[in-house]
């Protein structure tokens, strides 16, 4: 299965200690470059900064090739590269929290959550 997720879930997940859930549901996770470097903003909690540092072995980061679509410019870098990278690949699942803004590349996906 492949799987593809944004920022903000992993954020949520590790600050409710349920991270762990994202591999057991789908083995392993993919995020984009920038959602990497998002997770490691001096900004973000340092809990997210410390648990990107040294990334478990079920989380795998890839680059994007593509230039995301102009449509989702309301997005914030994370979330487009995100949806860049799931129009990549063949992705069974793209795990985001921007629905609302992403809606122009919605009919493309049939697994969003």
């Amino acid at each position: 299965m492949i799987v593809i997720c944004d920022t903000s879930p992993i954020l949520y997940l590790l600050l409710i200690n349920h991270l762990d859930l994202l591999p057991q549901l789908y083995g392993q996770i993919i995020i984009a470059e920038i959602v990497r470097d998002e997770l490691l903003d001096p900004g973000a909690p340092v809990k997210l900064q410390q648990w990107i540092t040294n990334p478990p072995g079920w989380l795998r980061v890839e680059r994007v090739t593509s230039t995301p679509d102009t449509s989702l410019n309301k997005l914030n870098p994370g979330e487009r590269t995100a949806i860049a990278l799931a129009q990549e690949y063949p992705v069974d699942l793209l795990i985001i929290d921007e629905l609302c803004n992403a809606a122009p590349i919605l009919p493309n996906f049939s697994k969003i959550f």
